[in-house]
This record gives structure tokens, sequence and C-alpha cells, in this order.
């Protein structure tokens, strides 16, 4: 996922001004979404419980949107924002009014998920006098995550590295800065030697990712002979309030150490934990020791009543969530603390295991993606009037997980048009479903054109493609497809058609011819009159009209000279200022806000 995080608005502004330069890939349409209606253009998590989304048009306030139709997705496709996790408490227009923050309450953490999706008429966009015209759906990929893809990634503050400091010292890396960490036996090493676990205290701490822990002397004999440095949970704490899991950095121990084929099993949410050695008959298992975390950082403990099964070496134990706002389909982490094996109560024999930890390799997630099928692109053909839709997998060919009612075109006035019914119009034929079908794999091709009838009625006519000419994008609905292996329906997505480039025009010289300056303009008394009337004439451009809105620069040349463009984006042309000059051309070069490149050239006869 993107890493572009930042703690402001107007540096998230920036990161997002950036992100929207980079170049589109080199695909069919998968341009952004732009109608005459506002339409989100980017989003990013700029800290855990906020999030900006901007526009391509300036939004009326106050916002009413809800979860309903403002939501943040996650990788696995049902996951998302609303009740049971993060809910949206507030919103703040920002960026001169193309821009939302989004402010979110409850349990979960904005930048462990993966894309933004708004649906229709969430937002209205400000005009004189009224609310103006609502958006049309659509969904960005949230930059800013920090969502770890590793095996063992979580959110919480995690043991990377221990390496000696001094002759009794030991310095503790995590992955991220910490805010505190607590001054007891939390720290610790195991050795060759023996199974003691050798406990130190936290020496020197200050604001950064490293912990300075001090050693006694009988300690500090054997740290030569460390196998493995540990730290206990909760022993440090980052900016977001979240403490550590067990960390575990280093080789074997002469305890039982837990194995890296522990993982899940069938069952919900039942985990087996595989240590090195057979666990003694006499063991006594304590759950409460044992743990799983996700992306997150949400923890999840042994389920209340649970029963522990212990087989050979393994012990196998069902779990639940500490808290809601996690994702059990993203668990990275198992842990197991110091005692899970007769550690329970005090008095019992002394501990059995050490503390370690499995990394798990839950979801790789990207920035947009998620576990469905994800639009990426498509293709119109405006002569059949099919238009195909591509998807990043493999899609069901089966005819009850198409759901054509679910695919649109849409136009420059933001209106989803879905696929018609065929046949029917010609010779009594029977009405007939709309036609699609699956072909490539990861590709559904859907006819668009709306069947006529020819001559009385009695015989098909040609078919009518006007939605297909006019349409500046498609969307698809959630759900609309399901993937071939998994079964997991897509998300919602859209895209624009990319603007083709202007092609020159021939007939518009390129150059301007001006008068040599060593010939003499003599003017005559016959020629006054003439002069006087034509060169009065003047003309106001109004540039670009159609698409003024989204531009993001224009320059503007008059047979090749700068002109001045006024804020009202207008050019006025004095006919008088070019005399002897027979064409007078004019050149327009825009940047839209998607980042595609426009020109218009205009020439006028000049009769002065």
């Amino acid at each position: 996922m993107s890493r572009c995080s930042r703690r402001t608005v107007g540096a998230a502004l920036s990161c997002l001004a950036a992100a929207l330069g980079a170049a589109p890939a080199a695909r069919a349409d998968s341009s952004p979404l732009l109608t005459g209606h506002p339409g989100l253009t980017a989003a990013q998590a700029i800290s855990p419980k906020q999030v900006l989304a901007c526009f391509d048009h300036i939004l009326s306030t106050p916002f009413n949107f809800t979860d309903a139709g403002f939501f943040l997705q996650g990788y696995r496709e049902d996951r998302r924002t609303g009740p049971g996790g993060l809910v949206l408490s507030s919103e703040t227009s920002v960026g001169g009014g193309f821009c939302v923050v989004a402010s979110f309450t409850g349990p979960g953490d904005a930048r462990t998920f993966s894309r933004l999706v708004v649906l229709a008429n969430a937002v209205n966009a400000a005009v004189p006098g009224g609310g103006g015209a609502g958006n049309t759906q659509g969904a960005s990929p949230l930059l800013g995550s920090t969502l770890p893809n590793t095996p063992g990634g979580t959110l919480r503050p995690q043991l990377i590295a221990a390496a000696p400091g001094g002759p009794t010292e030991v310095t503790y890396t995590f992955d991220e800065p910490l805010t505190a960490a607590a001054g007891t036996a939390s720290f610790g090493f195991y050795t060759s030697a023996d199974t003691s676990f050798h406990a130190g205290t936290v020496s020197n701490f200050a604001a950064g990712t490293t912990v300075a822990v001090d050693f006694s002397a009988a300690d500090a004999a054997v740290l030569a002979q460390a196998t493995r440095f540990v730290v206990a949970e909760g022993a440090v704490t980052d900016a977001g309030a979240q403490t550590n899991p067990v960390g575990a950095i280093g080789a074997a121990t002469q305890r039982l150490d837990v194995a890296p084929t522990t993982g899940p099993v069938a069952g919900a949410l039942a985990y087996r934990f595989d240590f090195t050695q057979a666990i003694p008959n006499t063991a006594v298992v304590c759950p409460a020791k044992f743990a799983l975390v996700d992306v997150t950082g949400v923890r999840y403990s042994p389920a209340a009543g649970s029963t522990p099964a212990v087989s050979g070496a393994s012990v196998t134990l069902s779990f639940a969530p500490d808290s809601p706002g996690g994702d059990p389909a993203q668990i990275t982490l198992a842990t197991v603390a110091a005692g899970a094996l007769n550690g329970c109560a005090a008095g019992t024999a002394a501990p059995l295991n050490s503390e370690g930890t499995v990394g798990l390799q839950g979801a790789t997630a990207a920035a947009g993606a998620t576990t469905g099928p994800d639009l990426v692109s498509f293709q119109v053909n405006r002569s059949t009037g099919f238009v195909s839709f591509v998807f990043d997998a493999p899609v069901s060919s089966a005819a009850a997980s198409l759901l054509a009612a679910r695919f649109h075109l849409v136009d420059q006035s933001a209106n989803l048009t879905a696929p018609p019914n065929q046949g029917g119009n010609g010779l009594g034929l029977p009405v007939l479903p709309p036609e699609l079908n699956v072909g490539p794999a990861n590709q559904v091709n859907v006819n668009f054109s709306v069947p006529t009838t020819g001559l009385l009625g009695l015989l098909p006519g040609p078919p009518d493609l006007t939605a297909v000419r006019n349409a500046v994008g498609v969307s698809v609905d959630e759900g609309a497809v399901a993937d071939s292996a998994s079964g997991v329906v897509n998300p919602l997505g859209s895209f624009g058609v990319t603007p083709a480039p202007t092609p020159p025009v021939a007939t518009v010289p390129t150059t301007t011819t001006t008068p040599p300056a060593t010939v003499p303009t003599t003017p005559t008394t016959a020629k006054k009159p003439v002069t006087t009337t034509a060169c009065r004439r003047v003309v106001t451009l109004h540039l670009l009209s159609s698409v003024s809105r989204n531009l993001s620069s224009v320059t503007v040349t008059v047979n090749g000279k700068k002109v001045t463009v006024s804020k009202k984006l207008t050019v006025t042309i004095a006919f008088a200022k070019y005399k002897s000059v027979k064409s007078i051309v004019v050149k327009i070069k825009g940047k839209l806000k998607n980042h595609h490149s426009i020109t218009r050239t205009k020439t006028y006869k000049n009769k002065c």
C-alpha cells in the first residue's frame, strides 16, 4: 500500500496532488470519471481516525453523508467502516471547498483500509442559490495507509532487533517510535547454558525506537551466551496508545519453543500452536498466555469456555477478538508468553516454555485492491454497442452470478444506463434479457445497444447506439460479478474514457508571417475610411467554456505571441493591433485536473 502518510491536512493535500500527477498505467480506458457532477478524485488517511477525500467540484456545506454512502473498504471486500467499528462522527470542508476531512470514532484504524467508496448523491456541488448536483458513485485507492503486508506485521510496535550497548546493557529496537517504556523486568534474554530467564531493567529511555536495558553483574556475565532476546507484552507504547505484543529475537532456548509450523486449523478462529518438543503429560496449559494479533493491532484471546486440546507437541485453541474493529481474516501474528505451559497459578512447577512469536501470512493487500474481482479498465466499441469490463481476477461465467443491472454506462450528466433487453422488436420475437458474456476469463462483455424496428415495425432496424456514443465512462455496482475460484463478489468500481489527443488542424498555419521591418506602410487618404471602420473590430474569447471548470492551467497565444488570460478565462483580441496580417491564429493550450492536455486552434480573417 502507499505510504504517503502525513499528519496535517495541508501536507496531505500536497501528497494527493503528487499522487494525481503520476502517469496513468498504459492500459485500456481507466482515467478518472469526469462528468458534470462531483466525482471522487483521491482519498488519503491522514490519521488513525481521519480521511481526506477530494472531488473535482467545490462541494456544498453542511455535509449530510452517512456511513451507508461514504465508507472505507478493507482488503477483504466485506470489511468496511460503519456500525461495529469506525463510525463517521463529523465532516469538515477543506482545500478551497473541493475536499472534505471525514472524522471517525470507535474502534479501528482508518489506515488499515485499502479504499474509499462514495455512493451517488453523498455530496453536492456548490452552485449559486442551492445545493447543486449530487456526485456520481465512485471509489478511490486510500493513500496514507500503513497496513503491514509482511508475515507477522501489525500496527502495534514490534521488537525487531537487540544488540549489546555496553558491558551490562542491551539496546532493544522497535519498528516504530515509542512514547513510553515500562521500567520493569519486561525485557530479558535466554542463554544456551541454562533454562533461566535473565531479566533486566529499563535504564535509559527517550522518545524514539530504542530502549536501553541494564542487567545485573551476574546476568551480564552470561550475556555473551545469549540465544534469544525477548520483551513481554505491553512493555512499550506508541503514539497511538498501542502496546507491543510479545516479542522474541534470536535462536532456540533450552525450554520448549513455539515452532514456525504454528497456524490456523479448520474451525471458527481455531489455531494450532506447535512446539519444538513434545509436551509432557504433566504439563498444565494456561490459555491466557496464548494470543493472536491482526494487522490492525486487534488482539485475540482464547474464547471463553474453550478447552485446549493437547496432542504431542501441539496445543489447539479457539479464539475471539478482545475488541471490535479488527479483521480476523488478516491475523498475522501468533504469540506465546512464558508460562503458557505450567504457568497459570503461583506455586506451580517452573514454566516449561519460552516467550515466542510466529509470523503468519494473513492477507497481502494493495492500495485500492480487495479480495474480490476489482475493475481495472474497460473498452467501448462504439460501432457495436458492446462494452468490455476488465477485472483483476477471473470471474464466474455462471448466469446466476452475473447481474446485468449492475453494469452501467455513465454520461456527462452523471446518469447511469444499465444494459437494455435485447430482441423482441421484429417478427414477433420474444424479449430477451440483456446480453452479456465472459471472455477472456477476467472480462465481461455487455451489450448496451438498444434494439429498434425497421419497415412498418415488422423487421429489426439498426441498433440505437446513443447511450454508448454519449458515454464518458462506466461504473459497476458491488456484487455484479463473483470470483470464479473463491466466490467473493466485486467491489464498486468506476472509470472514465481516456480523452483522445486533439489532432492537429492541417489548414492552420503554425507560424505567423509578419511584415518585414524595412517595408514602410504609408497610409493614404483613400485607405483611412476603410481602416477606421474595420479595425475597430474586437473579439472576446471565452476559453473552453464546456470544460473550463476542469482546467488546472491554460496558456493562449495570438500569432505565436503569448497573451494575457483574465481571471474569467477570457482573452480580448483587438484586430487593429494586427495591421497587414491576413489571418489571426489563436491557439489555446490547457491542462485539465485529470492531467490530460487539450489544444484548441481558431483562425480569424483580418479585414483591417
